[in-house]
């Protein structure tokens, strides 16, 4: 009978000692393969607002919420396959300042498709709209008789230039420089409409004046011009 006891007593501890020691384990792999086989679902809200119209990015610039874009080195290089999806996203530029269709849209165009050392870099800037951050794409385009920059989702033209030591807009394409003013206030005046906001026209048709002198150019110019400050050098980088 005592035998019986000291057997039933080691048993009894020997069963704790086991329990102590591999009972968690077993209750932990049990829970982790409950949820690890579980399905739960669940919505992921993206935290950056990527809606954004043509006018916020007009807003932002004439506020100066975007200076120092035209520092050519904070612009990224480009591979050839982006350099191709630029180029074709900038030929859209024109349609929506001088209309789809028109002489002066496809004029440049041409001149562009036709340049075969244009360049086009890409630069990531981060803005804040309506309490919501936003990922803007500027596009800079640089090309033998022009430069611009633009707002890639959005299409927004911030600055525009078409200069040569010989031709502006207007002398390179035959038009009037009426034709191209208008062209370019009506762009303006939508992507403005009912802000407190303006644009530039500059057209510079002989080398008679200082500035003319300076830089030796003819040009045609146009672009945002910025609340802060009076149109200066600034402005646009020649």
């Amino acid at each position: 009978m005592n035998n019986f006891k000291r057997l039933l007593v080691a048993f009894l501890v020997l069963s704790v000692s086991l329990g102590v020691v591999f009972l968690p384990k077993l209750i932990n792999n049990h829970s982790n393969r409950s949820l690890t086989g579980k399905t739960e679902r669940w919505t992921y809200t993206d935290r950056v607002y990527s809606g954004i119209t043509a006018q916020q990015v007009a807003s932002l610039y004439c506020e100066g919420e975007l200076d120092n874009i035209y520092s050519e080195s904070t612009f990224l290089d480009t591979n050839a396959d982006e350099q191709a999806e630029l180029r074709q996203s900038s030929l859209s530029v024109f349609d929506n300042v001088f209309s789809e269709g028109s002489y002066l849209a496809a004029f440049l165009k041409n001149e562009l498709e036709q340049e075969k050392y244009a360049y086009f870099s890409k630069k990531s800037v981060l803005a804040v709209v309506d309490d919501h951050a936003v990922v803007l794409n500027l596009v800079s385009v640089s090309a033998e008789r022009m430069t611009f920059i633009f707002e890639e989702k959005t299409k927004a033209v911030i600055s525009f230039s078409f200069f040569s030591p010989t031709d502006n807009l207007m002398s390179a394409a035959n038009v009037t420089e009426q034709e191209i003013q208008n062209a370019v206030s009506r762009y303006y005046s939508a992507l403005l409409k009912g802000t407190r906001y303006s644009h530039y026209f500059i057209n510079r048709t002989n080398l008679g004046d200082e500035e003319s002198e300076k830089y030796e150019l003819r040009l045609t110019d146009f672009g945002l011009l910025k609340m802060a400050k009076e149109y200066d050098n600034e402005v646009i980088l020649y």
